[in-house]
């Protein structure tokens, strides 16, 4: 989640160091996005960070993943 919301920040401050967190945590990234990561790499690398979050979003629903139990 952490590493999500990190690269989440850097892309939406159009931050080039998205392109070193993409590039030094690949292996982690790919295993959270899946093939959504190589689409949001390809993005980070040419400074497309719109189309990178666009991205980014499509691949990962965080609400999925912590959203509280609701159940009873």
């Amino acid at each position: 989640k952490q590493l999500i919301e990190e690269l989440t920040a850097l892309m939406t401050t159009s931050d080039t160091r998205a392109v070193d967190l993409c590039e030094r945590e690949a292996p982690l990234l790919r295993a959270i996005l899946g093939e959504g990561f190589d689409l949001i790499r390809q993005a980070v690398e040419v400074f497309d960070f719109d189309r990178g979050l666009e991205i980014l979003q499509s691949a990962y629903l965080p609400g999925d993943v912590l959203a509280p139990d609701i159940r009873t």
